[in-house]
């Protein structure tokens, strides 16, 4: 049986309280009849994240009031871009001599901030996670070599 879970949050803290809400008769029929498939749909795809959550908030439970669990939170109201990406063709010179150039390897990350933008640590350490991210959401594992990986900061 599938069951519904509903958040609620205490005036006075923190504290988030989970009640189980059953669904009736015809709530289970509707249910049964979303979730059938026939044998050419691919198989349902399980969503883990509510039972981690769940999960870290039982372990946390003892220290729950100081903190802020937050699921599945989105770091940018946008699509997340990097300025501009160089890579190198494999037949490129081994080490060009632009004075730029010459510190670059196969695949480059560039974030550019123009004079009204601030350049902080924190432009830093979001430039590293374009890097990061860029690495890790390749096709095949290691297809990006972090060796062969450079982060660049402009102004």
């Amino acid at each position: 049986m599938l069951l519904k879970y509903q958040q609620t949050k205490v005036k006075a803290g923190r504290i988030r309280k989970y009640q189980a809400i059953l669904p009736n008769k015809r709530e289970e029929t509707i249910i049964a009849q979303k979730t059938k498939k026939s044998s050419s749909d691919k198989a349902q795809k399980i969503q883990w994240h509510p039972a981690f959550y769940a999960a870290a908030e039982l372990e946390l439970k003892e220290n729950i009031e100081e903190l802020d669990l937050i699921s599945e939170y989105h770091l940018s109201k946008e699509p997340i871009r990097i300025d501009l990406l160089i890579i190198k063709e494999e037949n490129a010179d081994k080490v060009m001599k632009n004075e730029i150039g010459h510190i670059m390897r196969k695949y480059n990350v560039l974030e550019y901030k123009g004079p009204g933008d601030e350049l902080s640590i924190d432009t830093l350490y979001k430039t590293l996670g374009y890097a990061c991210l860029y690495k890790g959401y390749e096709k095949t594992i290691n297809e990006t070599p972090a060796d062969e990986l450079t982060v660049s900061l402009f102004r």
